[in-house]
């Protein structure tokens, strides 16, 4: 396989998981078991959720940093963890980037590869990076919606005097992601077609609930986007 890239913004947390005691590092396990079984939106996990005792906000924040986007990796990754995990630790190592020192330590290397398999094992973090793979795993992906709306006159024959009517237009702007690429539809709509789509949400979150329902009735785990 070849080898993974690490940015240099990522050194820092692997460095506090490769340092921290091991009291400590314990309590970064804890917290990442902790955090909610749900997908946020926009960053996928609830990184306000991660809180390790004993350990500063903004050191955890750090770590979180490293981790997370590993999780979303190994979720999209074809290979077994222990391989995962071996070829991040060796690229890093290759690196050789500032302030991780203990990387000429082959006792704190490994410490560091089996400590980063240990985190990355965490079964419900695995099972929401997974559960957001699969949530936008499709050609396009909604990121946002805005409608502008104008009054727009209807003149006579003689533009000179004042207009004879008006009508309302709605401008509808949604904001997709086509792959990596940010791209943007904009829409006309009058005032049935904003009818035509009020009932169309209302039918989808009715079958929501449906579905839910469905999912509660098996063994399976609804996972919600907050």
């Amino acid at each position: 396989m070849a080898s993974v890239t690490i940015p240099e913004s990522v050194v820092a947390g692997f460095t506090k998981i490769a340092t921290l005691p091991e009291e400590s590092f314990q309590e970064i396990i804890s917290a990442l078991r902790n955090i909610p079984l749900s997908i946020r939106q926009y960053r996928v996990f609830d990184a306000e959720g991660f809180a390790p005792q004993g350990i500063p906000p903004e050191e955890a924040k750090i770590i979180a940093d490293a981790v997370f986007p590993l999780y979303r990796g190994l979720s999209t990754s074809k290979v077994a963890l222990d391989t995962y995990v071996t070829d991040l630790s060796r690229s890093l190592r290759d690196a050789k980037p500032d302030g991780a020192e203990w990387l000429s330590s082959d006792d704190d290397f490994e410490r560091f590869r089996e400590r980063l398999a240990r985190v990355l094992s965490v079964d419900s973090v695995k099972l929401v990076a997974k559960a957001h793979e699969v949530l936008v795993h499709h050609g396009n992906t909604f990121s946002t919606a805005r409608i502008l709306s104008d009054i727009r006159p209807v003149f006579g024959e003689n533009v000179e005097d004042s207009p004879l009517a008006a009508v309302i237009v709605h401008m509808l702007n949604v904001v997709y992601y086509e792959g990596d690429t940010r791209k943007e539809l904009v829409v006309a709509l009058d005032t049935k077609d904003i009818q035509l789509l009020m009932d169309a949400l209302k039918r989808a979150e009715a079958k929501t609930d449906s579905l839910k329902k469905i999912i509660a009735s098996t063994r399976m785990t609804y996972i919600g986007v907050a």
